[in-house]
């Protein structure tokens, strides 16, 4: 984990899901990102845990917190 005097890093793991579907199900969020349009609840569940398994280290997604 990696911590600033307001933030604190570490990487996301499968709790996170909650505010991983909220992100990927908004059009405005996602603007920038690689997909297109918002995805639903069960396409989330099933990225972040392909993402959690090939955490390789500290080369993964991170989610970031206010301290």
């Amino acid at each position: 984990m990696l911590q600033t005097e307001r933030l604190s890093l570490r990487p996301v793991e499968q709790d996170d899901l909650d505010a991983w579907a909220a992100f990927l199900g908004d059009r405005d969020a996602i603007k920038l990102v690689h997909f297109p349009e918002p995805h639903d609840r069960q396409f989330s569940a099933q990225l972040l845990e392909r993402t959690v398994a090939r955490a390789d280290g500290a080369r993964t997604m991170y989610a970031v917190l206010t301290r």
